[in-house]
């Protein structure tokens, strides 16, 4: 029976946890890479959303006070609903 020594098997034992924790590092900076990347994204598009919102606000706040919208064909559906 072949013998292998206790300091070898704790070195390669290291060795592999060592492995592991830089696997789990990388992993952990990818998905805070990720999440950071999704989220101003969806900032980003969260402002896009708002500008629009608040520009179609003015719009039909100064067409409520004015009167008559021009005419196109979602009006007309909508008109017509």
């Amino acid at each position: 029976m072949e013998m292998v020594s206790k300091h070898a098997v704790l070195n390669g034992m290291d060795s592999l946890l060592n492995t592991l924790d830089l696997l789990d590092m990388q992993m952990t900076l990818r998905i805070n890479h990720t999440v950071k990347h999704k989220e101003e994204s969806l900032l980003d598009r969260m402002d896009v959303l708002h500008v629009s919102l608040t520009h179609m606000e003015g719009k039909l706040e100064r067409h409520l006070e004015e009167g008559d919208w021009l005419a196109t064909p979602l009006l007309r559906k909508i008109a017509a609903v």
